[in-house]
């Protein structure tokens, strides 16, 4: 249900990391990263406005990924109030 509501809105949600090894369920601890093919998948989108990445350890690796002039938006997950939980609002989950 929620993948069809990010696809009615035209809004692609892609994992940064393909395979790592990880003890622990911290991003922090992430080693051994092999980066999905992000480049390959953002060059396919020419209408891409905004890539949103779910962290810094996200964004890192997914800066690293690509490099074309998208602006990209760090959303975390921490605090009362995330930034997770604002952008479900956006795309209507909150209904």
């Amino acid at each position: 249900m929620r993948l069809a509501r990010l696809a009615a809105r035209h809004v692609g949600l892609w994992d940064v990391v393909g395979e790592a090894r990880r003890t622990g369920s911290l991003d922090g601890s992430l080693r051994e990263v092999t980066a999905n093919a992000l480049a390959d998948f953002v060059a396919r989108q020419p209408q891409l406005r905004a890539i949103a990445f779910n962290g810094q350890t996200a964004a890192r690796i997914g800066r690293r990924a690509i490099t074309l002039a998208v602006p990209s938006v760090l959303a975390s997950t921490d605090g009362v109030r995330s930034s997770a939980e604002r952008t479900a609002e956006l795309l209507g989950f909150d209904e």
